[in-house]
């Protein structure tokens, strides 16, 4: 139930070139500049490949992150494309145009959340968090979320030692305690919220669905304490969560808390 619901919100807000700058030029400018553009000093619309190796006069028409510089959009913001007694460009598309090339001149829109997704199959590097691209760590999800983002995270096992970002709000959601494995390989914490947050993490921010293991608190300055998780003066949401095989230098082999008030709802805390 959680998924689908946090699924619902998902939606692209860049400009996408295929189904909204290409239309435009196929609507109103191709039966011209095609095959080569040689009706038109060599510009061809018909597709973004051709676009982006601009004309034989001029060489780039489009410059990305800035449209007044661009002149494909001086000119149909001027009224010189389409020519002659060719009705001009709406406003809408003119702005749609200058958007795009404002945000890169992309064939494909950057992904942006809100849902992140997290697979054992991705990769941090070349993933860009979409469920097509996903990556291939739970930090990186946290890392490029902000308040009210989701992270999902798909059946596996994670080695990962995660240090909580300073956003408030993030609903990381696993796919059950059975299958979604969060491992610290004996190395540290499996889950730290550190003192620096500064007591901004409350309810809003969610941790369901994983098996927390292998964690060994160790080190100075409190990297002792806390196991599997490690929570100062944070106090998430922590419902279905099993604590297992976590260890501490100090206190707290599966858990340590400090000045928090938690919402535990459902797990196990057991052989720690």
């Amino acid at each position: 139930l959680i998924s689908i619901l946090f699924i619902a919100t998902f939606g692209f807000g860049q400009v996408d070139y295929q189904t909204q700058i290409q239309t435009i030029f196929n609507n109103n400018c191709t039966s011209c500049h095609i095959n080569g553009g040689a009706n038109y000093g060599g510009l061809d619309l018909s597709s973004y490949d051709s676009l982006m190796v601009g004309d034989s006069q001029n060489g780039p028409v489009v410059i990305a992150g800035d449209h007044a510089s661009s002149l494909l959009w001086q000119k149909v913001n001027s009224g010189a494309m389409p020519p002659q007694n060719n009705p001009d460009l709406s406003t809408d598309e003119v702005s749609l145009i200058a958007q795009w090339i404002d945000e890169g001149a992309l064939l494909t829109p950057a992904y942006e959340g809100p849902v992140w997704h997290v697979a054992t199959t991705g990769s941090d590097e070349t993933g860009d968090g979409s469920e097509e691209s996903p990556f291939a760590t739970i930090q990186k999800g946290i890392d490029e979320s902000i308040e009210g983002d989701t992270v999902l995270v798909s059946a596996g096992t994670y080695v990962e030692n995660i240090v909580w970002s300073a956003t408030n709000g993030i609903k990381l959601i696993g796919s059950g305690e059975d299958d979604c494995i969060i491992d610290g390989d004996s190395l540290a914490s499996v889950i730290r919220f550190e003192e620096d947050l500064g007591g901004i993490i409350d309810s809003t921010t969610l941790i369901t669905g994983f098996t927390i293991q292998n964690g060994n608190a160790q080190g100075e300055n409190h990297k002792d304490k806390g196991g599997g998780m490690y929570l100062w003066s944070s106090s998430p949401t922590l419902m279905d969560i099993t604590f297992s095989g976590n260890t501490a230098e100090s206190y707290g082999g599966g858990m340590y808390l400090y000045f928090f008030n938690p919402t535990l709802t459902g797990g196990t805390i057991c052989g720690n």
